[in-house]
């Protein structure tokens, strides 16, 4: 919560579609189901993801919309996550072969 956490529960939590307690309850339901099924079939899951799918299901269903450029945002953020990672490990395993 001190870096930038704050910015995502924002965006999350009132960015992507209006949620309200019962439109809440269904997309924690939704999420849990999806991770405890991927999770007894031995799959690997990210609760994240699940979350705003269950986000994203539940405006669409509602009827309360979603708001489209929010949701691209994070799908291009969680796309650009892998190749960061990348770069920043090669670095630092670079600067720490260079060192040692």
């Amino acid at each position: 919560m001190y870096t930038l956490g704050y910015r995502i529960i924002g965006t999350v939590g009132s960015e992507v579609t209006h949620i309200n307690p019962a439109s809440g309850f269904a997309i924690e339901f939704g999420a849990v189901t999806t991770t405890i099924i991927a999770s007894k079939f031995g799959l690997p899951i990210s609760t994240t993801q699940c979350l705003i799918g269950s986000i994203v299901v539940v405006g669409c269903v509602c009827g309360e919309g979603v708001k489209w450029s929010v949701f691209r945002d994070i799908i291009i953020a969680w796309l650009a996550t892998l190749p960061m990672s990348i770069l920043l490990s090669a670095g630092i395993m670079f600067l720490l072969k260079l060192t040692l």
